[in-house]
C-alpha cells in the first residue's frame, strides 16, 4: 500500500464556518470503511488529513500562501471552499497542482473529499479517481 504523507490545507476565499466544513468533510464513509470500527475514527491519520492554516484568502493567492506553509502541508494538493461552497450546493474544489501554470481541479462533495484527496497525495491523478468513481455523492461534475 502507497504510504499517504503531509497534511492537505483547506483555503477558504469566502466568509463561512470552517469548523463545520471540517466535520462534515470528516463524516466521510470513506473513512469510517478503512477504519472499520478497529479504532475511533478521530484517531485515524485521514481524519485530521485536511486543515485550514489560514483564514479567508483571496483566490488568486492561493498558490504563494500554499508555497508559503511549513512542510507538514502537501504542496501538490489542496482544497478551496468558495462562493459554491457557502451558497451553493456545498460542494469544495479539490485542486491538484501538477504543473502550477495549469492545476487541475474537481468538484467534490465533502464526504468525497478525504478520498479524492487521499488518492492525490498517494500518486494518483484525477483522471484515475474520475474514471473509477462515477460522478455521484463523491464528486460533482
Amino acid at each position: 500500500m502507497t504510504s499517504i504523507s503531509g497534511a492537505v490545507a483547506l483555503f477558504h476565499t469566502v466568509s463561512l464556518d470552517v469548523d463545520a466544513l471540517l466535520t462534515e468533510i470528516r463524516q466521510s464513509d470513506y473513512l469510517a470503511e478503512l477504519v472499520s470500527g478497529e479504532s475511533p475514527v478521530d484517531e485515524s491519520p485521514l481524519y485530521h488529513m485536511v486543515r485550514s492554516p489560514s483564514h479567508s484568502v483571496a483566490a488568486t493567492t492561493i498558490p504563494d500562501v500554499l508555497a508559503s506553509l511549513s512542510d507538514e502541508y502537501a504542496k501538490s494538493v489542496y482544497v478551496v471552499a468558495d462562493d459554491r461552497t457557502a451558497h451553493g450546493d456545498h460542494s469544495v474544489q479539490v485542486v491538484h497542482v501538477v504543473d502550477r501554470a495549469s492545476p487541475r481541479t474537481l468538484r467534490a462533495a465533502p464526504q468525497g473529499v478525504l478520498e479524492v484527496c487521499a488518492t492525490l497525495l498517494a500518486g494518483g491523478s484525477l483522471d484515475e479517481f474520475q474514471a473509477r468513481c462515477a460522478p455521484s455523492d463523491v464528486y460533482t461534475p
